[in-house]
Protein backbone atom coordinates (compact mmCIF):
# COMPACT_ATOMS: atom_id res chain seq x y z
CA UNK A 1 0.00 0.00 0.00
CA UNK A 2 1.01 3.60 -0.55
CA UNK A 3 0.52 5.47 2.68
CA UNK A 4 0.79 9.06 3.82
CA UNK A 5 2.73 8.94 7.09
CA UNK A 6 3.29 11.82 9.49
CA UNK A 7 6.19 11.89 11.91
CA UNK A 8 4.59 11.94 15.36
CA UNK A 9 5.87 12.23 18.91
CA UNK A 10 5.57 8.84 20.62
CA UNK A 11 3.59 10.42 23.51
CA UNK A 12 0.80 11.38 21.06
CA UNK A 13 0.27 7.87 19.71
CA UNK A 14 -2.88 6.11 20.93
CA UNK A 15 -4.18 2.56 20.95
CA UNK A 16 -5.88 1.95 17.57
CA UNK A 17 -3.47 4.16 15.60
CA UNK A 18 -1.74 2.60 12.61
CA UNK A 19 2.00 3.16 13.01
CA UNK A 20 4.96 2.70 10.72
CA UNK A 21 8.14 1.46 12.34
CA UNK A 22 11.49 -0.11 11.54
CA UNK A 23 11.48 -3.76 12.58
CA UNK A 24 14.34 -4.81 14.84
CA UNK A 25 13.55 -8.30 16.03
CA UNK A 26 13.17 -11.76 14.51
CA UNK A 27 11.76 -11.92 10.98
CA UNK A 28 11.03 -8.16 10.95
CA UNK A 29 14.66 -7.05 11.30
CA UNK A 30 15.39 -4.14 8.92
CA UNK A 31 11.87 -4.13 7.43
CA UNK A 32 9.49 -1.19 7.43
CA UNK A 33 6.28 -2.41 9.07
CA UNK A 34 2.82 -0.84 9.24
CA UNK A 35 0.63 -2.30 12.01
CA UNK A 36 -2.04 -1.20 14.43
CA UNK A 37 -1.20 -0.32 18.04
CA UNK A 38 -3.09 -2.72 20.38
CA UNK A 39 -1.45 -1.66 23.67
CA UNK A 40 1.00 0.91 25.05
CA UNK A 41 3.06 0.40 28.20
CA UNK A 42 5.77 2.40 29.92
CA UNK A 43 8.90 0.60 31.09
CA UNK A 44 11.71 2.52 32.86
CA UNK A 45 10.51 5.82 31.34
CA UNK A 46 10.40 4.49 27.77
CA UNK A 47 7.18 3.75 25.89
CA UNK A 48 6.69 0.24 24.55
CA UNK A 49 4.19 -0.25 21.76
CA UNK A 50 2.47 -3.56 21.17
CA UNK A 51 1.30 -3.86 17.59
CA UNK A 52 -0.45 -6.43 15.46
CA UNK A 53 -1.18 -6.69 11.79
CA UNK A 54 -4.87 -6.66 10.90
CA UNK A 55 -4.71 -10.12 9.32
CA UNK A 56 -2.26 -11.54 11.89
CA UNK A 57 -3.37 -13.75 14.78
CA UNK A 58 -0.36 -13.01 16.98
CA UNK A 59 1.05 -9.68 18.13
CA UNK A 60 4.40 -8.36 16.91
CA UNK A 61 7.51 -8.13 19.07
CA UNK A 62 7.63 -5.03 21.26
CA UNK A 63 8.23 -1.79 19.35
CA UNK A 64 10.20 0.95 21.12
CA UNK A 65 9.87 4.70 20.56
CA UNK A 66 13.23 4.79 18.77
CA UNK A 67 11.88 2.43 16.08
CA UNK A 68 8.84 4.55 15.22
CA UNK A 69 8.74 6.36 11.90
CA UNK A 70 5.27 7.88 12.16
CA UNK A 71 1.50 7.47 12.19
CA UNK A 72 -0.51 6.63 9.06
CA UNK A 73 -2.59 9.64 8.00
CA UNK A 74 -4.14 8.22 4.84
CA UNK A 75 -3.93 5.42 2.35
CA UNK A 76 -3.54 6.73 -1.21
CA UNK A 77 -5.72 4.27 -3.12
CA UNK A 78 -4.91 5.49 -6.62
CA UNK A 79 -1.16 5.19 -6.12
CA UNK A 80 -1.64 1.84 -4.38
CA UNK A 81 -3.59 0.59 -7.41
CA UNK A 82 -0.97 1.89 -9.86
CA UNK A 83 1.87 0.42 -7.80
CA UNK A 84 0.18 -2.98 -7.64
CA UNK A 85 -0.31 -2.96 -11.39
CA UNK A 86 3.28 -1.97 -12.11
CA UNK A 87 4.64 -4.58 -9.73
CA UNK A 88 2.68 -7.33 -11.45
CA UNK A 89 4.62 -8.56 -14.49
CA UNK A 90 1.48 -9.44 -16.47
CA UNK A 91 -0.10 -6.07 -15.82
CA UNK A 92 3.12 -4.38 -16.82
CA UNK A 93 3.06 -6.36 -20.07
CA UNK A 94 -0.54 -5.40 -20.90
CA UNK A 95 -0.25 -1.77 -19.81
CA UNK A 96 3.21 -0.92 -21.15
CA UNK A 97 4.62 -3.46 -23.60
CA UNK A 98 1.47 -4.39 -25.53
CA UNK A 99 0.42 -0.77 -26.23
CA UNK A 100 3.92 0.00 -27.51
CA UNK A 101 3.77 -2.98 -29.88
CA UNK A 102 0.28 -1.97 -31.09
CA UNK A 103 1.46 1.62 -31.60
CA UNK A 104 4.46 0.48 -33.65
CA UNK A 105 2.21 -1.81 -35.72
CA UNK A 106 -0.21 0.99 -36.59
CA UNK A 107 2.63 3.40 -37.31
CA UNK A 108 4.07 0.90 -39.78
CA UNK A 109 0.69 0.49 -41.49
CA UNK A 110 0.21 4.27 -41.60
CA UNK A 111 3.73 4.68 -42.99
CA UNK A 112 3.02 2.18 -45.77
CA UNK A 113 -0.27 3.93 -46.60
CA UNK A 114 1.46 7.29 -46.72
CA UNK A 115 4.18 5.87 -48.98
CA UNK A 116 1.59 4.29 -51.29
CA UNK A 117 -0.37 7.58 -51.47
CA UNK A 118 2.84 9.44 -52.32
CA UNK A 119 3.77 6.93 -55.02
CA UNK A 120 0.24 7.04 -56.50
CA UNK A 121 0.31 10.83 -56.58
CA UNK A 122 3.73 10.77 -58.24
CA UNK A 123 2.51 8.23 -60.84
CA UNK A 124 -0.42 10.51 -61.68
CA UNK A 125 1.90 13.51 -62.02
CA UNK A 126 4.19 11.56 -64.35
CA UNK A 127 1.20 10.33 -66.36
CA UNK A 128 -0.15 13.90 -66.68
CA UNK A 129 3.28 15.14 -67.78
CA UNK A 130 3.46 12.38 -70.40
CA UNK A 131 -0.05 13.22 -71.66
CA UNK A 132 0.86 16.91 -71.92
CA UNK A 133 4.02 15.98 -73.80
CA UNK A 134 1.98 13.81 -76.21
CA UNK A 135 -0.46 16.69 -76.75
CA UNK A 136 2.43 19.04 -77.54
CA UNK A 137 3.89 16.52 -79.97
CA UNK A 138 0.47 16.03 -81.58
CA UNK A 139 -0.03 19.78 -81.96
CA UNK A 140 3.45 20.12 -83.39
CA UNK A 141 2.76 17.32 -85.94
CA UNK A 142 -0.58 18.91 -86.87
CA UNK A 143 1.07 22.28 -87.30
CA UNK A 144 3.85 20.84 -89.46
CA UNK A 145 1.34 18.90 -91.58
CA UNK A 146 -0.82 21.99 -92.15
CA UNK A 147 2.25 24.02 -92.98
CA UNK A 148 3.41 21.49 -95.54
CA UNK A 149 -0.02 21.55 -97.17
CA UNK A 150 0.15 25.32 -97.32
CA UNK A 151 -2.71 25.85 -94.89
CA UNK A 152 -0.42 27.80 -92.59
CA UNK A 153 2.18 30.30 -93.71
CA UNK A 154 5.14 31.29 -91.71
CA UNK A 155 4.90 34.66 -90.04
CA UNK A 156 8.32 35.54 -91.47
CA UNK A 157 7.12 34.71 -94.95
CA UNK A 158 4.06 36.95 -94.47
CA UNK A 159 6.24 39.83 -93.30
CA UNK A 160 8.65 39.35 -96.20
CA UNK A 161 5.82 39.23 -98.71
CA UNK A 162 4.30 42.40 -97.23
CA UNK A 163 7.68 44.14 -97.48
CA UNK A 164 8.10 43.18 -101.07
CA UNK A 165 4.54 44.34 -101.87
CA UNK A 166 5.22 47.68 -100.16
CA UNK A 167 8.49 48.05 -102.03
CA UNK A 168 6.74 47.41 -105.36
CA UNK A 169 4.14 50.08 -104.71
Amino acid sequence: DVLLVKETNANKINVGDDVVYLGAAEQYDGMIITHQVIDIKENNGELEFYTKGIANNTPDPVVFSSQLIGVVQAKIYTLTFITNILLNIYSLYFIVVLPIIINLFFREIHSKDRKERFLEKRRKEIQEEQEQEKKKEQKSKEYNTKRKRGQITDTKQKRNSKKTKNEKS
